[in-house]
């Protein structure tokens, strides 16, 4: 079977979707902090609802899981345990986190393993199914022919791969649009997206996510991923999931995966 999964980076974003967009879902990634929005809220009962498919919701950790940003994921780890069906990792130290808050959470809980694990090999990705870890996201770097192959020889978890959007390229602990050494300086707008970007020598353009909380800033890459759909159908002989990263209004107007 190949899934369906979108990956949102601004919850305000997937609020603008309607259920009927998540017919063929098979899994949402939302922000943590989208669990403790009232509206968020609203929705994902709305959706539940509709008895559209009913994907599972999964809360992506804090991408640089300390700080301020830290502090408020555990202020409101029971309520996005209650709401979400499982969590999103990006490295080792994330499980040993999560389990200092719910010691058999892989035990309830889906856990998702981002391309950020740098997963090269079937013998990297059998690593992390012995870790409790139910799915991986390929490194997306490789070629499509690369990443299929990969995701073929993958046991006892399953693959996810980036076939849409725009990926993390940096996560840094300095803002780059305040010259101030101060927190919550504002500039980054309400809950970081207020449209700044940083430019290279050739003129390519990164999205900047900013993180208020902490005064960080995530660099998102200056090109979307795009990779054939109907190839990787074609290539895959196991479960698979195809993800699509969506960054704003412009992403989610696409809305490739309501084809698949």
């Amino acid at each position: 079977m190949i899934y369906n999964a979108l990956y949102f980076y601004d919850y305000n974003v997937f609020l603008k979707s309607s259920p009927k967009d998540f017919t063929n879902v098979f899994r949402i990634y939302l922000p943590h902090m989208a669990f403790s929005n009232n509206y968020v809220k609203t929705y994902l009962s709305e959706l539940i609802k509709s008895g559209r498919n009913n994907p599972e919701i999964i809360a992506v950790l804090p991408y640089v899981n300390k700080g301020n940003e830290k502090s408020k994921f555990e202020s409101n780890f029971s309520e996005t345990y209650n709401l979400a069906d499982g969590f999103m990792i990006g490295n080792i130290g994330d499980i040993v986190f999560l389990k200092t808050l719910k010691d058999n959470i892989s035990e309830e809980k889906i856990l998702c393993g981002d391309y950020s694990l740098n997963i090269l090999n079937s013998t990297s990705s059998d690593l992390w199914a012995e870790k409790g870890l139910h799915s991986i996201t390929l490194l997306p770097e490789a070629e499509s022919d690369e990443i299929t192959e990969l995701a073929n020889s993958t046991n006892n978890i399953t693959p996810e791969i980036i076939c849409c959007g725009r990926v993390i390229v940096m996560r840094s602990e300095h803002c780059f649009i305040s010259t101030s050494p101060r927190f919550h300086c504002g500039k980054c707008g309400k809950d970081g997206y207020a449209g700044y970007s940083l430019s290279d020598h050739l003129k390519n353009t990164f999205p900047i996510l900013g993180c208020p909380d902490d005064c960080r800033n995530i660099v998102l890459s200056s090109k979307q991923i795009s990779i054939s759909v109907d190839k990787i159908k074609k290539q895959l002989c196991k479960s698979c999931i195809l993800r699509y990263n969506i960054f704003n209004d412009d992403d989610l107007k696409q809305k490739g995966w309501l084809q698949l």
